[in-house]
């Protein structure tokens, strides 16, 4: 398989884009915030977690200077996050069914990100998007440029990530007030007979074919239609009728071929050429042999 096919840049810099992952990124959490209001004086601890993240922000936001903090999600490795999962007690994150789903994009908290064999590297990893952290800008531009090269998600990847974000933010939950319809909702399916049956059957060499009669289903029978016997022989010794005349009694002209040899004209500018209606009459029955 190719690494990483199309899913990364290599880039470095203090430039910012939706899709960055930094590596190593200082996430400050403080402890004391649990009784509030604080007392006066109450001290309170800072302490700093380093966690690999990627931008979500806009990209457009991050470089007209429209956001003053930048939104991160948590990047982590798949065997980690695969055993905090199960610890969690989801023992489906162990089966390939749920592999398949995170490719789908099915997996509305998460998003996959794609192996890198090569420098700047990155395993098979996830964006848990339960994991959100706002950072000022400054810090994040100084977590940049100290970083060196770094991953930045190429379009339409990038843009998927962002997608993978919206629904996971617009999802609805509803009551389980519906759950009758799973035995209420059962159609007999003997009611109805055409959806049941073949649409049509196959009738005869020359391709003809029936629909079921009104009503729905066959009726044990088979209809055969049987043609009206017609004029044998080659057309042109077939012996036509006498001119007849048009209204004016000017100029002959032969009578409609349609009234004789049971055919349809296709324009009164070449009578002679017809066509033959192909579901109504057979060969035999108009002597035709094109």
């Amino acid at each position: 398989m190719p690494d990483s096919p199309g899913w990364y840049d290599v880039t470095q810099g203090s430039e910012l884009l939706q899709g960055d992952l930094l590596r190593d990124c200082p996430i400050p959490r403080v402890r004391g915030l649990e009784h509030w209001p604080l007392r006066a004086g109450q001290p309170l601890e800072v302490d700093i977690d380093r966690e690999d993240v990627v931008i979500v922000s806009q990209s457009c936001d991050l470089a007209n200077d429209k956001i003053d903090d930048v939104v991160l999600a948590q990047v982590l490795d798949w065997a980690v996050a695969c055993r905090e999962l199960i610890r969690q007690g989801n023992t489906f994150a162990r089966s390939r069914n749920f592999r398949r789903a995170l490719v789908a994009g099915n997996i509305p908290s998460l998003s996959l990100l794609h192996k890198r064999d090569s420098a700047p590297t990155l395993g098979w990893s996830i964006v848990d998007f339960h994991r959100l952290f706002v950072l000022p800008k400054p810090v994040v531009l100084a977590v940049a440029r100290a970083a060196g090269p770094r991953l930045r998600l190429r379009s339409p990847y990038r843009e998927h990530l962002a997608q993978a974000l919206a629904r996971y933010f617009m999802r609805v939950g509803l009551p389980h007030d519906a759950q009758a319809f799973e035995s209420e909702g059962e159609i007999d399916s003997t009611v109805d007979i055409i959806a049941n049956k073949k649409r049509y059957e196959s009738h005869r060499q020359r391709g003809f074919r029936y629909l079921p009669p009104a009503g729905g289903g066959w009726e044990g029978e088979k209809h055969v239609w049987t043609p009206t016997p017609g004029p044998t022989g080659h057309p042109a010794s077939r012996a036509r009728p006498a001119p007849a005349y048009d209204r004016r009694g000017a100029m002959p002209v032969a009578l409609p071929p349609w009234q004789t040899a049971r055919r349809f004209p296709l324009s009164q500018a070449a009578p002679h050429r017809a066509f033959r209606a192909g579901f109504l009459l057979s060969h035999s029955a108009t002597g035709d042999r094109d």
